[in-house]
């Protein structure tokens, strides 16, 4: 059964060819991450939302497509807030990236846990003579709304660096409707932190 892409679903798959594994936040139902892999753009895609209906739609469209071994769902759990904290620890130590230490090649890795990955960082900046003092992060995405979360998320993230909660900062805010963050097909992470 053939996957009917949206001019908008469209748009982005234009975007995305020969990738290895791609994340469609904000999963449509699925529908973006399945086509990407039956179509061959993507050898693998994750298909994440904070809607679980959303979600059970995409499991039950990759398992009628026989994809389930390669597109996996997930509830959206702040994975790229952590992604872009954990690439600027490693950065700020003169580490290499998440990319070499959780490679997505690694079946080891799959699904995992993105707060679990940043208490690891945690150790290997540990190993490296470093722990984080703060951070600062800001979120640019037009939804969901962040700011009923962002208590929960200092303190998830306070937890996992070991920081009092009021040493992670976070702000979130709209693109103003501008570019690809406006249009609502991606969110924008910038953080900065600062080790001692």
């Amino acid at each position: 059964m053939p996957i009917r892409l949206d001019e908008r679903l469209t748009a982005i798959a234009e975007q995305a060819a020969g990738v290895r594994t791609v994340c469609d936040v904000g999963s449509d139902h699925g529908k973006l991450a399945c086509w990407l892999v039956q179509t061959g753009r993507a050898e693998r895609a994750v298909a994440t939302d904070i809607s679980a209906p959303s979600l059970k739609k995409a499991e039950r469209l990759a398992e009628e497509l026989g994809l389930a071994d390669l597109v996996e769902t997930r509830t959206g759990d702040g994975d790229v807030v952590c992604h872009a904290l954990m690439d600027a620890l490693l950065s700020a130590a003169g580490l290499d990236d998440i990319g070499h230490h959780f490679p997505d090649t690694d079946e080891r890795f799959r699904g995992a846990d993105s707060m679990e990955l940043l208490r690891k960082v945690v150790v290997l900046l540990a190993n490296a003579g470093y722990a984080a003092k703060n951070a600062s992060i800001s979120v640019l995405a037009e939804k969901p709304r962040l700011s009923p979360h962002i208590a929960q998320m200092k303190e998830n993230l306070a937890g996992a660096l070991g920081v009092h909660k009021n040493a992670v900062g976070i702000a979130a805010g709209t693109n103003e409707r501008l570019g690809y963050v406006g249009e609502g097909k991606g969110i924008t992470v910038y953080a900065t932190v600062l080790l001692m």
